[in-house]
């Protein structure tokens, strides 16, 4: 069996996690599969988090590859089915990966398809189709959607997911956006970081905070006044809770590598805090098993990004959630606790603390409902895989 993962989003903890999640799943029913990720990572020197049987290719490559791999895409759906490109280039490995393979997967991540990725959605659609064109079966794996305001780009993605042979999503908003889209009622599941083995349940919890914060993507102005009035409120939040405990606030970097990194800004974020505040940034080469850990013995998270928010429920720890994206608003609300979920255009330093202090003083009352939930949420997550099974005993083409 060959399998190849196509849209893999690197040099980002939460994501890198999602993919290893599957990645076992897979493994778990086909042994002795192989498989070929191809990865989008900016900082080439930064190779994803595999073990086995896994060949890795980037899709961010130079331009003589991306021309022969589109120009031999363009000759095979225009008839030409002995075309390809040129022998020992990236372009004729990857194109080969897709001859080679048993069914291509879209990983898990996201939403790539859908109005916040609009930029660079094309190529993921592109490296579907190129799926399409070699007659394999197609599979989206689990990945959020949507929104589908885009005039434009609309009638593509109708066309997209009617090829896909096998679609899960991870959480209930998009699901509700692609059945607006296409009327296709797509099952959910839940994120494929619930695949890894769920961390044993911790009893005694360290006075640590973990935090996470971001450049919120759609704010034009990174520097305007709606970005500076979210990390205002995040700090103050922090400060407020100081105030009332010995805490220690751990800020995680959920970006990797030479390129794409998070943790300058963190740096700075920690800098505005006030001198009696004792923070830290976490290690950026602290992988996501290392961040999962830490997580499981800390009191509380604040949880700007969205898989620190999966890893929390997936340990048990109280969550105050900024959400920044449906997603966000979607797994709190699947794990029971949107009471805790905030948005991120209408947070206050008043409101994230108060539920920062309310998670706390009920921490054990959310710990029991969280290893209720983080359960629930591994066994909708194995069902990604059964989508799967029809490929068990094929053969590849």
């Amino acid at each position: 069996m060959h399998i190849l993962i196509t849209n893999q989003h690197g040099e980002n903890r939460g994501d890198e996690a999602a993919m290893q999640g599957m990645l076992r799943a897979m493994r778990g029913r086909f042994p002795g599969a192989r498989f070929t990720l191809l990865y989008q990572y900016r900082d080439r020197d930064y190779l994803p988090p595999v073990d086995g049987d896994v060949e890795c290719l980037p899709i961010v490559m130079p331009l003589a590859d991306a021309a022969a791999l589109a120009a031999a895409a363009a000759l095979r759906a225009a008839g030409m089915r002995g075309a390809r490109p040129t022998r020992g280039s990236l372009a004729r490995r990857v194109w080969d990966a897709y001859a080679s393979c048993d069914a291509v997967v879209s990983a898990p991540g996201g939403p790539y398809f859908g109005d916040l990725y609009a930029g660079h959605e094309p190529v993921h659609m592109f490296l579907v189709w190129l799926g399409r064109l070699h007659g394999k079966p197609l599979y989206l794996f689990a990945p959020s959607c949507g929104p589908f305001e885009n005039r434009a780009l609309n009638p593509l993605r109708r066309r997209l997911f009617g090829w896909f042979d096998g679609i899960c999503l991870r959480e209930e908003n998009s699901a509700r956006y692609l059945r607006a889209l296409t009327g296709i009622d797509a099952p959910v599941t839940a994120d494929s970081a619930f695949l890894d083995p769920l961390s044993p349940l911790c009893e005694t919890r360290r006075s640590v905070v973990t935090v996470t914060a971001l450049v919120h993507r759609a704010w034009a102005d990174s520097n305007g006044p709606a970005q500076r009035a979210y990390e205002d409120a995040l700090l103050a939040a922090i400060q407020g809770l100081a105030g009332g405990g010995d805490f220690e606030f751990v800020f995680l970097p959920q970006l990797a590598g030479a390129v794409h990194s998070d943790v300058d800004y963190l740096n700075g974020l920690g800098r505005r805090l006030p001198g009696d505040v004792r923070w830290r940034v976490l290690d950026r080469d602290v992988p996501a098993d290392g961040q999962r850990r830490l997580i499981a013995t800390s009191c509380l998270s604040i949880a700007t990004r969205y898989h620190h928010q999966v890893f929390s429920i997936a340990a048990a720890t109280p969550c105050v959630a900024i959400c920044y994206e449906h997603k966000s608003t979607g797994l709190m609300q699947r794990a029971g606790m949107s009471e805790f979920a905030i948005d991120i255009g209408a947070v206050s330093g008043d409101a994230l603390l108060a539920a920062a202090r309310t998670a706390l003083e009920r921490s054990d009352e959310l710990q029991r409902a969280l290893a209720g939930a983080r359960v629930a949420l591994r066994r909708r997550a194995l069902r990604t895989a059964r989508m799967l099974v029809p490929l068990r005993g094929g053969a590849a083409t």
